[in-house]
């Protein structure tokens, strides 16, 4: 029987749908932008799917993507590609700062 082109979609079991980069350049100044990224993350979130967005460089980029739900973000307005050691040493870095500065001022 003839099935629809979402179909296999529907049926696979993963947890994350990637949002290309070229969804996200104009999602800051473009309306059809954001209906086309707003249409996605609302059927991967029905689907039980968490979002991530690619490609993310600009701050008005991080304000419409947070607005429309996306879960997760990436690009280079957080960081330029790294080296996985590279990578641990500057999410333990970022996540621990607040407790490991006023160490650093007392010393």
């Amino acid at each position: 029987p003839p099935r629809s082109t979402l179909f296999p979609y529907t049926t696979l079991f993963r947890s994350t749908l990637k949002i290309d980069r070229s969804f996200i350049l104009d999602v800051a100044s473009s309306a059809r932008s954001r209906s086309v990224v707003q249409a996605i993350t609302g059927m991967a979130h029905g689907l039980s799917m968490d979002v991530v967005a690619e490609g993310v460089e600009t701050r008005d980029q991080l304000d419409v993507l947070t607005n429309l739900n996306c879960d997760l973000l990436q690009g280079y307005l957080f960081s330029r590609p790294l080296p996985a050691c590279d990578l641990n040493l500057q999410v333990l870095s970022q996540r621990y700062a607040e407790v490991l500065d006023p160490m650093l001022v007392a010393s």
